[in-house]
C-alpha cells in the first residue's frame, strides 16, 4: 500500500510540477517557490505521519519531485540540491516529515490530541536518579 501510494504521489506531483513549468514562464524564483509551496508540496506532505516512507529509495522518489522543481528554476540548475534549497529558503521533504512527526509526538504526549495515550505510549519514570 505505502509503495503504491508513494509511487502515485511522486509521479503525480512530478507531472504537476512539469505541467506548471511547461505552461507558466516566470523569471522570479520567489513566485515559482510560492506556487510550489501552495500547489505541489501540500500534496506531498498530506498525512505524512501515516504513510511516511522508511526506505531510502522511496524517500528519494518523493524528494525527486522537489529536486526536479528546484533544478528547473532559472539560474539554479548548476547548484547542488542542498544549495538550491538554501538559496530558495526551503527544507528537504525528509526533514519536514521529521518535524511533522516530532510535532505529532509532542501533541500525543501533552494530551493535545483526543486519543487514549495508553494505546500509543508507555511512559515510565527512570529508576536511576542523580545524586550530587
Amino acid at each position: 500500500m505505502a509503495i503504491q501510494l508513494n509511487y502515485y504521489l511522486s509521479n503525480h506531483e512530478r507531472n504537476r510540477a512539469f505541467h506548471y513549468f511547461s505552461k507558466v514562464r516566470v523569471d522570479r524564483a520567489s513566485v515559482c517557490v510560492c506556487n510550489y509551496t501552495v500547489d505541489v508540496r501540500p500534496l506531498l506532505e498530506f498525512a505524512c505521519q501515516i504513510w511516511s516512507p522508511k526506505y531510502r529509495y522511496l524517500i528519494d522518489k518523493i524528494e525527486s519531485v522537489q529536486r526536479f522543481f528546484t533544478r528547473k528554476l532559472h539560474g539554479l540548475s548548476n547548484l547542488s540540491y542542498l544549495d538550491r534549497l538554501h538559496v530558495l529558503g526551503l527544507e528537504t521533504l525528509e526533514h519536514r516529515r521529521l518535524i511533522h512527526d516530532l510535532i505529532l509526538c509532542y501533541k500525543y504526549l501533552h494530551g493535545l490530541i483526543d486519543t487514549d495515550n495508553r494505546k500509543f505510549w508507555c511512559v515510565q519514570m527512570s529508576q536511576w536518579s542523580e545524586t550530587i
